[in-house]
């Protein structure tokens, strides 16, 4: 067979496939879904004053998220679905949520979710003028598992 035809052939493949991902047609889940880790143990968060971090993940079936962290200071934990997110404007606390941790420096997750795409964020409670950055230590792996 000829080089230039087998070639041509795996771009027409690449792009249908391509196509029919972005579609829908085909799901790709996100690659810590597919390995069930959102956060590996050892792994640190910052959040600045007045601030958040987050961390995105999906879920393509009911599930649990769970897993265990500490900070250096207060902070409020949260798990938020896409729509709750886009509602929370920059640097917001959010007002409608799926969990909130409440103020803690310590926090262990174990929590069921629904199919859906969702955000683990991080709030900094600090007043933005003490100019302190809260460190947030995931102590035991923050993982997605069947519910």
């Amino acid at each position: 067979m000829n080089r230039g035809a087998s070639v041509m052939r795996l771009a027409l493949l690449s792009v249908a496939l391509l196509a029919l991902v972005l579609l829908g047609l085909i799901y790709v889940p996100a690659w810590n879904e597919r390995s069930g880790v959102i956060a590996a143990q050892g792994t640190t968060v910052t959040a600045n004053p007045e601030s958040d971090a987050f961390i995105p993940f999906s879920v393509s079936q009911g599930s649990k998220i769970s897993g265990s962290l500490t900070s250096n200071a207060l902070i409020d934990v949260f798990v938020v679905n896409s729509t709750q997110f886009m509602n929370m404007g920059s640097y917001s606390h959010p007002s409608d949520y799926v969990f909130s941790s409440g103020y803690v420096d310590s926090l262990a997750l174990n929590l069921p979710l629904t199919k859906g795409f969702y955000y683990l964020v991080f709030y900094d409670t600090v007043p933005a003028d003490s100019g302190s950055i809260v460190m947030v230590h995931v102590t035991q792996a923050i993982e997605l598992a069947p519910d």
